[in-house]
């Protein structure tokens, strides 16, 4: 069973933004502009770890935040699975 300490801190920022919005995984698509629901939701179960730059920037105007910040959260992820 998956467990909050599972989900990488990029990943819990996504989900908690979505439900935050009120937004279905096909609501997200419609406000990235077309990221697939698949992809969005591999991405908020932390499957996919290195979305690309466009992706990033796609979510980050979504979700009204600064392009910089999402890419903190994925550096600091990537950071933490090297460290283990």
């Amino acid at each position: 069973m998956e467990t909050v300490k599972d989900r990488s801190i990029f990943a819990e920022f996504l989900l908690d933004s979505r439900l935050e919005k009120g937004w279905s995984l096909r609501d997200l698509e419609i406000a990235t502009e077309g990221i697939s629901p698949s992809y969005l939701h591999r991405l908020e179960k932390g499957l996919k770890k290195n979305p690309s730059v466009l992706t990033l920037n796609a979510l980050a105007k979504a979700y009204e935040v600064d392009l910089i910040d999402l890419i903190e959260l994925v550096l600091r992820d990537q950071k933490e699975r090297n460290d283990e």
